[in-house]
């Protein structure tokens, strides 16, 4: 590595001139494509990369058979040169290892790569190309993703494979499968590096690996297949030790979480024959996939919305331009109002906006969601927005009978709002949304903190439920608050999934668990993220009800993570978000999943000051979610600043 470092000084104190792309324009249908001679058999030789770049019709690049190349640019502060038509560049350190790896000694190569073949100093030409992108990443012979060229690399390469055969050849159970390794060892260290690495969280993801037909992992000399890493991924997101592995691993639990279920997200998104590659007109819903991809990071926020236009190839998506001048607070409010707008996307907006108690744009409406923000959200949404090709995903899934019975975000969604279609007004200029909505009750008490599942000593646990207990006590029934607790859905046959004796079976097992278990050993391994192997007691925790059992505290952290429990004024039990108060309001929005917290506010206006309100967030509550309350003889008008 010295050697090459010195080599490519040397060389570059030689090419005086830098490269300037007015010497490879090109018009308004056209690329630039990367030219990569291969290199010299001696393995003393060194000095620059030299390349060449040219522009083509977009419509004759895949004559080229080019890789794309799909990466994290990394640090730009240390900067390495190469040189373009014998003239210096300068790219990543992050890149300029990319390159030196895709280097053949056998045969020449043509690449597209953002970095280079797009002047990242002229801000039209971006937008130009962001345009492109999808039918790029479409047309390429193959998509390279690669992470880094580690000393480790390898090690992380094989590994994965070993996991991913086993998982999914002989279906061992994914603890069974993760206990036989010793997490003390070299291998299983580079195989937890590698499966946390930033690039599986990167916004741009979706379009670079979720549209390339034929995408591959270059890992240490080593191709993958994205499905090597899926089923490596999901032996480690189904395992019940997760946090005590990312204890041992020294990686923070809402990190390695975030990242496994963005590479699901981005999988999901792929086409299920590998051998087959996207229709150009293929199409998903933007508001679908803002949602789905709401946990993906951008180090320009407007990157979140701009990341996922090729992707989705909708008729608001080739509305917006990846303009560079338009502010980020403008460019979300836009894109918030052509959803509302839309008869497809108008119902993902309203459940990731709202009131929070990180407001990092306080010039947002509470309407629109703060899709910088998102990246930070640790609650589950309440209402269900499934990826496209989900349902491929979950042929790859084997469901355990024992908890087929427990409610299933996959099977049955809420519809608190009815079967129509949400429908919304909006003021662009005051920043007002209208709608028809149907008041239905007012919040009274909750619990003084929200239960945080990931921090929340067994102590501090029991000290919620108790109080839950409590505003319980005014419900006659007392099957609604295991019910409540975990958001329970009802089947086709509008009957609960599961039993009520069930439910209280559960729930009392949970409570015997967190008065026996010490804190540690709770913290990491149980009821944090999911309920872990010993979940259940020895006497009581045998056959279904150990499965009922840690689906039940699975479920329960996905509806009440980060939120507070509420009793309303008609003695309905609920989960509400964290910045709730005493006096806010429920409504229900025809044609949306769930109630919504309203929070009424004064605007002095002719003829009174009624109907106006901030939307504080969606919200559970038993006996109004799946349509019961609909009324439309009490819809009336409100307005949403």
């Amino acid at each position: 590595m010295k050697y090459r470092n010195w080599m490519e000084d040397r060389e570059q104190d030689v090419s005086v001139l830098d490269f300037d792309y007015r010497w490879v324009p090109i018009k308004e249908d056209e690329i630039r494509l990367l030219y990569l001679p291969r290199r010299s058999w001696n393995p003393f030789s060194g000095g620059l990369i030299h390349t060449n770049l040219i522009s083509v019709p977009l419509v004759e690049a895949k004559d080229y058979e080019y890789e794309a190349l799909s990466y994290t640019w990394g640090d730009t502060s240390t900067q390495r040169c190469i040189a373009i038509w014998g003239s210096r560049f300068y790219i990543s350190e992050n890149l300029h290892q990319l390159l030196y790896a895709r280097r053949s000694i056998f045969h020449d190569r043509v690449l597209w790569v953002d970095q280079i073949c797009i002047n990242q100093k002229n801000s039209e030409e971006i937008e130009s190309q962001i345009e492109k992108m999808r039918d790029i990443y479409i047309d390429a012979d193959r998509v390279i993703a690669w992470l880094d060229d580690s000393f480790d690399a390898t090690m992380a390469a094989r590994t994965i494979l070993e996991i991913s055969n086993q998982f999914q050849l002989w279906n061992i159970q994914s603890d069974k499968l993760l206990n036989s390794w010793d997490r003390n060892t070299p291998q299983w260290r580079a195989f937890m590096k590698f499966i946390l690495h930033r690039y599986f969280i990167r916004a741009w993801i979706c379009q670079e690996a979720g549209l390339g037909h034929n995408l591959q992992f270059y890992i240490g000399g080593i191709y993958l297949l994205p499905e090597n890493i899926w089923y490596a991924m999901r032996a480690l997101l189904q395992s019940e030790a997760i946090l005590e592995i990312c204890k041992e691993s020294d990686i923070p639990a809402n990190h390695a979480l975030d990242v496994l279920k963005c590479w699901n997200t981005t999988f999901g998104l792929r086409p299920w024959d590998s051998e087959s590659s996207h229709n150009k007109e293929t199409k998903h819903c933007l508001g679908l996939m803002l949602s789905v991809c709401s946990r993906l990071q951008a180090t320009d926020p407007r990157d979140k919305i701009y990341a996922l236009l090729g992707i989705s190839n909708s008729d608001i998506a080739r509305q917006i331009k990846a303009s560079q001048k338009i502010s980020k607070t403008e460019l979300f409010r836009s894109t918030a109002i052509k959803l509302l707008e839309s008869d497809d996307d108008a119902e993902f907006v309203l459940p990731h906006a709202g009131i929070h108690a990180s407001n990092n744009n306080p010039h947002l409406p509470s309407w629109a969601p703060d899709w910088e923000r998102e990246i930070e959200r640790t609650t589950e949404l309440i209402s269900i927005h499934l990826p496209p090709g989900m349902e491929n995903i979950q042929r790859m899934i084997t469901m355990r009978p024992e908890v087929d019975d427990l409610p299933n975000t996959l099977t049955y969604r809420y519809t608190a709002g009815g079967p129509s279609r949400p429908e919304f007004r909006i003021d662009p200029t005051l920043g007002w949304l209208r709608t028809n909505a149907i008041l239905i009750d007012k919040i009274t008490t909750q619990t003084t903190r929200s239960y945080d599942h990931l921090s929340m000593s067994p102590w501090s646990a029991q000290l919620w439920l108790a109080e839950a207990e409590i505003l319980n006590a005014r419900v006659p029934d007392r099957v609604v608050l295991p019910r409540t607790l975990i958001g329970n859905r009802v089947n086709s046959n509008l009957s609960w999934r599961p039993d009520p004796e069930g439910l209280l079976r559960a729930y009392r097992i949970l409570k015997d668990d967190l008065a026996a278990f010490e804190v540690e050993s709770l913290r990491y391994r149980n009821y944090g993220f999911m309920a872990g192997s010993q979940c259940a007691t020895e006497a009581e925790g045998q056959g279904n009800d150990l499965a009922l059992t840690k689906e039940f505290a699975s479920r329960m952290k996905a509806i009440c993570g980060g939120r507070k429990l509420c009793i309303t004024a008609c003695h309905r039990l609920g989960v509400v978000p964290a910045m709730t108060r005493k006096d806010d309001v429920v409504y229900i929005i025809p044609g949306m999943q769930t109630p919504y917290i309203l929070r009424p506010v004064d605007i002095p206006i002719i003829g009174g000051s009624v109907g106006w309100f901030k939307l504080v967030g969606e919200c559970y509550i038993d006996g109004a979610m799946d349509g019961e309350l609909i009324d439309n003889k009490s819809l009336g008008p409100i307005t949403i600043i």
